[in-house]
């Protein structure tokens, strides 16, 4: 057989989401598979693939499941699972077991329902879902009090924070107003 390939993840912008497939033998890449994120990535971590029956299974943290070819890295399926306009993402490593990839969307800490699904290894259709509130939210042991209004008006900050928030801008500008 081939020999064996380690599967990395290098995000090195937001949003911006590589895995590569390294050659064990001779440290060359293999293939790259590059996911743009649709929608802000509400945790930048993700916890690992799965590798089974000649395919990588991996989530995105704007909440999509992929199935690569371990070969090529040609994408063999692709399945929106979660919805990262409500918080939810994916960053847990899937698991696979009996032909089926189990995975849950991450979340909790902004409240969303808790869902472990099981999808079909080889076209990702859906199989089953389990719904819960894993986490529930937890009362705050102290006080909290209303917010204050800013000392200054945000409005000062146009110009200083770009639109398009994946451009650099000083933060020092931020906290000196």
């Amino acid at each position: 057989g081939a020999p064996a390939s380690l599967i990395t993840r290098v995000a090195d912008r937001p949003g911006h989401d590589h895995r590569y497939a390294i050659d064990a033998t001779t440290c060359e890449r293999r293939w790259t598979h590059h996911h743009l994120a649709v929608g802000p990535e509400m945790n930048a971590t993700n916890k690992g693939v799965a590798l089974h029956a000649g395919r990588v299974i991996r989530g995105t943290q704007d909440g999509f499941l992929y199935a690569l070819d371990a070969k090529t890295g040609t994408v063999l399926w692709k399945r929106q699972i979660a919805d990262w306009r409500i918080g939810e993402g994916i960053g847990a490593a899937p698991t696979v077991w009996n032909g089926l990839v189990y995975i849950a969307k991450a979340g909790g800490d902004w409240g969303i329902q808790g869902r472990l699904m099981a999808f079909k290894v080889e076209d990702g259709s859906p199989v089953a879902v389990a719904v819960g509130r894993f986490t529930a939210r937890k009362e705050l042991p102290w006080d909290v009090e209303a917010p204050e209004e800013p000392l200054y008006d945000p409005r000062e900050l146009r110009g200083v924070v770009p639109k398009n928030l994946r451009k650099a801008y000083d933060v020092h500008e931020v906290i000196a107003r």
